[in-house]
């Protein structure tokens, strides 16, 4: 196998290892590299280390990544609407129409993360979308993931700007995600996914209602490639979000440090036990799990909501 440790990835944060998952279900499931697997290291934080049965620089990757961007820019889970919240009924036709179209592996799994028609809002008719649905009022989820695909997009590029000079800007995007340091230039929404976005805001003179949003964009998109890994299914009264509490408000993701696959990771993600508030941390760390962080959702009066920094709870 070959490896890469990825060393700007915090595994301690929400996003960082939401971007892990993401990253490895992309070269797991499209084999770039071959057979993908994942594993952590530690040094000051958890980093991710991908390990592939193919040849695997740093160079490679984000070239991969790079010209996959233009397919994700069109694709149908993310042009069927500007957001996720929306009337049961056209929830369900999208589906439907997306996938007769012809067989998307992808179709069904995004519909899947995204919601369920069979489950309503509190406050309105529209479909109760999933825990990572953190937008609000003007944000919109599904036009902000656009936006962020389309930021990634090598064909969109300005007329003053060459091919060239386009895929070095985003190479440098991508080594920033993939590598560190997160410096946090790109003036898109984290979508709630970063901790350290509010951070910024506490230290600004202004509002956070004033300031221009801030994020690592490579990290937010791949952060997105993994919602895919989170189904979300009907309860009796509510939304459930694999990873998430029963009430949608606390995130849990596991940390190992064996070289496991991508439905090794589904299984884990899906454990219940992982919810639990007081997880068993021998049961867990017998079948692998080297530590659990917790990352609380807090949301205001419109449903807007981010991620608080996590605790590690084993």
């Amino acid at each position: 196998m070959h490896d890469l440790l990825l060393s700007g990835i915090p595994g301690s944060k929400p996003i960082g290892a939401m971007a892990a998952f993401g990253l490895l279900r992309i070269v797991a499931t499209e084999t770039p590299f071959g057979e993908a697997r994942l594993s952590w290291r530690f040094a000051s934080d958890w980093h991710p280390v991908l390990h592939a049965s193919k040849p695997l620089r740093l160079e490679s990757l984000i070239d991969f990544l790079i010209q996959r961007q233009p397919t994700r820019s069109e694709a149908k889970f993310l042009l069927w609407n500007d957001d996720i919240k929306c009337d049961p009924c056209k929830f369900r036709n999208e589906v439907i129409q997306a996938s007769a179209g012809g067989v998307d592996d992808e179709i069904c799994p995004y519909f899947t993360a995204f919601g369920s028609e069979a489950i309503t809002a509190k406050s309105t008719p529209d479909v109760k979308p999933t825990a990572f649905h953190m937008t609000a009022g003007q944000q919109r989820f599904l036009k902000s993931c656009i936006e962020l695909s389309r930021s990634l997009d090598p064909n969109k590029h300005s007329s003053r700007q060459t091919g060239e000079q386009r895929h070095a800007e985003l190479g440098s995007i991508w080594n920033e995600a993939l590598m560190g340091p997160w410096l946090y230039h790109a003036k898109v929404h984290s979508l709630g996914w970063d901790p350290t976005t509010e951070a910024l805001y506490a230290l600004s003179d202004r509002s956070p209602s004033k300031a221009k949003p801030r994020a690592v964009l490579g990290a937010v998109w791949l952060a997105f490639e993994s919602l895919p890994l989170f189904p979300s299914v009907p309860g009796r009264r509510n939304l459930l979000t694999t990873a998430f509490d029963l009430r949608g408000s606390s995130f849990t993701w596991p940390i190992w440090e064996s070289v496991i696959s991508l439905e090794s990771l589904k299984h884990w993600l899906a454990m219940p036990d992982i919810v639990e508030d007081t997880p068993s941390m021998r049961k867990l760390t017998r079948g692998g799990i080297a530590e659990l962080f917790r990352a609380r959702c807090i949301r205001d009066g419109n449903g807007r909501g981010t991620f608080r920094n996590a605790v590690q709870i084993i």
